[in-house]
């Protein structure tokens, strides 16, 4: 041992795990905080930027479940590459692992929303059922990448379906279909609510 070593010890935590590896064993609850917390700047970007024209593609619109729903998805997107940084794991997996559990984010997220607004919840069960599709799909993106699953096997269906997701997110945002979950849940429109 050099007196480099001897002069700094390891971060340990309480239970003997080092800094490095308790990081890396709660990373996903980390990013799930990080992703909702940035999601919910992305949320109120289109009111708060004066309804800029950019914001259309990055922020909620209305109150519709996809419209609530769009921002988080984003960012999930963008935030794999935090990911990919941070943790290093083998690109193929890992990538394949984040695309399946983003489409079950995004399918839990609006149709629980979807289900709030027929209840006639408040607006805090809207961000509850997103925070709790998000946790279960980062936890679900993680327990797929370690477990023996070969999801990277369907790498070119997953990597189609993100092609999808973001021509959704596209021509969703500009030209809503007159479906339940593109509805605002408020007003009863479709697309930007409008100036009152």
């Amino acid at each position: 041992m050099n007196a480099r070593s001897r002069m700094k010890p390891p971060a340990v935590s309480y239970n003997g795990t080092t800094g490095g590896e308790l990081m890396r064993r709660y990373f996903w609850l980390i990013s799930t905080v990080s992703i909702f917390v940035c999601g919910l700047v992305l949320h109120i970007a289109y009111e708060e930027s004066g309804r800029a024209a950019w914001s259309i593609l990055i922020s909620s619109v209305n109150a519709s479940p996809w419209e609530m729903t769009k921002p988080f998805v984003l960012i999930y997107i963008f935030w794999v590459f935090i990911e990919l940084s941070c943790l290093r794991p083998s690109l193929l997996r890992f990538v394949c692992a984040k695309l399946a559990a983003m489409y079950l984010f995004a399918g839990a997220s609006v149709t629980g929303i979807y289900f709030v607004g027929i209840a006639g919840l408040p607006e805090w069960a809207v961000f509850a059922i997103i925070f709790i599709s998000l946790l279960a799909a980062q936890r679900i993106s993680y327990g797929i990448y370690r477990c023996g699953i070969r999801i990277d096997l369907f790498w070119t269906v997953l990597l189609l379906s993100l092609g999808l997701m973001l021509a959704m997110i596209l021509f969703c945002s500009l030209y809503p279909p007159h479906f339940p979950v593109f509805m605002d849940r408020h007003y009863h429109t479709y697309g930007m609510i409008p100036l009152t």
